[in-house]
């Protein structure tokens, strides 16, 4: 009974140690045309060859019931933030700098109301079109159309990442406020 008990301890804990130590890529992909979708995916190993889905906006989901509340209901006082300032912002800069582009390939077309705003707002991502595609991995392709007012394209993009290096920049954040004074 022991040893059975600590053989599923061993074999979770090593489970455990391959998720957060292996590389995963998380995948995102999205259409706008007559019904919007988006799909996020998890592959470990940074491979393609098991996806694990985490979010899909064309799965239906069951609606939570609301809790009722009363009209006058007391508020309670709460203390001010201290995730907000330089810290967090710190926090941000070193959380995102642990993802790594694998690729980002983006289709669209777009139109607003007055042909006018559409050369504008081309001409503002014309920079990003033509430099993007020099890039290892980004793939732009926009077009406006200056007929008609919608949007439509698509977006494949993943990122890889190593969940343990997400560790040291949380420690330091939670270092940091938690010795700060509460003034």
């Amino acid at each position: 009974m022991a040893l059975g008990l600590l053989i599923v301890i061993a074999v979770l804990l090593v489970l455990v140690g391959a998720a957060v130590l292996l590389p995963l890529r998380l995948r995102l992909r999205g259409q706008a045309d007559r019904t919007p979708r988006l799909r996020v995916d998890v592959y470990p190993l940074a491979g393609e060859w098991l996806a694990i889905p985490v979010f899909d906006t064309a799965r239906k989901r069951a609606k939570k019931p609301r809790k009722s509340r009363t009209r006058f209901a007391a508020r309670s006082a709460k203390p001010a933030s201290r995730w907000t300032g330089r810290g967090f912002l710190n926090l941000l800069v070193e959380l995102i700098s642990q993802f790594r582009i694998a690729w980002i390939r983006v289709e669209a077309e777009f139109g607003l109301d007055d042909p006018a705003d559409t050369g504008a707002l081309y001409g503002a991502l014309v920079p990003f079109v033509y430099s993007g595609n020099h890039c290892a991995g980004i793939d732009l392709d926009i077009r406006p159309d200056f007929n008609r007012h919608h949007i439509a394209g698509r977006i494949d993009a993943a990122v890889d990442l190593v969940p343990i290096r997400l560790v040291p920049p949380l420690l330091r954040f939670a270092a940091s406020a938690g010795f700060r004074s509460r003034t």
